[in-house]
């Protein structure tokens, strides 16, 4: 969903709502150069193949960007500009979809409310969740419980990509410094041993989990900025 910012704003989103991505406005060059209204419109995936390319991208680039250095950092960021350049210049083009009163028109859809319910719930038990245990406690069916996860290539990807980010997390921010044991690791995210999650997390993010360096946080002003934060500081 875009929104063109003209004040200040605070953000705040529950866990697996949504990705926010803020950019400001003279970095989208001649996307907005017509002027166009983005205020609450809503891009439907289900319409737009560009809009499934900066979503897919976007949320694996939050997975990823833990794991980048800031080489990788420097050839991210103006991709993901250049996509997001791309799919607001196509949101100004139609904003005939939009309703007299600047809303989105009834033919765009709203993310669906169980579909979320459903990742928030995978992110709060993502060590034990499972296609049986989401079918029982939402009341549905598993062609429903399938349907809802189309876009994210299945519920049984999702639970697996949701787990290894986990583990990501825990790996780029270790407790009082100490990296966890793989083998105690893997079971704390939902995986059945420390070789299956070693070769789950090759794949998903390209390196080995002992390769993750944890992530340098600012203890005393003057401390180097973690290459994230840096990263948004440049914005």
């Amino acid at each position: 969903m875009l929104f063109d910012l003209a004040e200040p704003v605070r953000l705040a989103m529950p866990a697996e709502t949504g990705i926010a991505v803020i950019v400001p406005r003279h970095r989208l060059g001649d996307a907005l150069a017509d002027g166009g209204a983005l205020r609450g419109q809503v891009l439907d995936g289900g319409q737009e193949p560009l809009v499934r390319l900066l979503s897919g991208h976007l949320h694996d680039l939050a997975d990823a960007l833990g794991a980048a250095t800031p080489a990788q950092l420097a050839e991210l960021v103006p991709a993901t500009l250049a996509l997001c350049r791309v799919v607001v210049g196509m949101a100004v083009g139609s904003n005939q979809d939009l309703d007299p009163d600047g809303g989105a028109a009834a033919t765009r859809d709203w993310p669906d409310p169980l579909a979320l319910a459903m990742r928030r719930y995978i992110e709060a038990h993502v060590a034990t969740v499972d296609v049986p245990a989401l079918s029982s406690q939402f009341g549905v069916s598993r062609s429903t419980l399938y349907r809802l996860f189309t876009d994210t290539g299945g519920v049984h990807a999702y639970i697996r990509q949701r787990r290894l980010a986990r583990a990501l997390r825990e790996l780029n921010e270790p407790i009082l410094g100490r990296r966890p044991k793989l083998a105690r690791l893997a079971h704390e995210c939902g995986f059945s041993g420390s070789q299956v999650f070693s070769r789950a997390f090759q794949r998903q993010f390209g390196i080995s989990p002992m390769q993750v360096e944890p992530r340098r946080v600012p203890t005393a002003a003057g401390s180097p900025e973690p290459a994230l934060l840096a990263w948004l500081r440049n914005l």
